[in-house]
């Protein structure tokens, strides 16, 4: 089984790491934490390493993630799916090719967050409070 550890947090955000049964880092997750964003936890960013993909992991970390948020502060999360591949913000080296298919694949990424409880019209899904029984270790 895949273990969740925490392997950052500031004031502004935490960061949590999926690491496979072998050890591997195969994935990591960032949250933008609730007092900066309107009371709600913030999906800023959530990277499946590749290789790993269609695999299980990506649903994996964002389960025991979200579990692990809303222990620390049972709020509401909010996601913008593609948010960070805003062309005005990405670095110049960005080929077209690559912003071009990444938004392609929006609506399965949308598809994938609803099909794990978030809810709500674009570019904002939202996952409710959570009930909290279980521990992200």
């Amino acid at each position: 089984m895949s273990k969740l550890e925490k392997v950052h947090e500031n004031d502004q955000s935490i960061t949590f790491a999926l690491k496979n049964e072998s050890g591997i880092n195969v994935g990591f997750a960032t949250y933008i934490k609730p007092n900066l964003n309107n009371g709600q936890w913030k999906i800023d960013n959530l990277h499946t390493t590749q290789g790993y993909r269609h695999q299980g992991y990506g649903t994996e970390l964002l389960e025991k993630s979200c579990e692990a948020v809303q222990q620390i502060e049972n709020t509401a999360i909010v996601v913008t799916p593609m948010g960070s591949m805003n062309p005005e913000i990405l670095p110049a080296a960005t080929p077209e090719e690559e912003i071009s298919r990444a938004y392609q694949e929006k609506p399965k990424l949308v598809d994938w967050y609803r099909r794990h409880g978030f809810k709500g019209d674009e570019p904002t899904l939202i996952k409710e409070k959570a009930s909290l029984d279980a521990s992200y270790t």
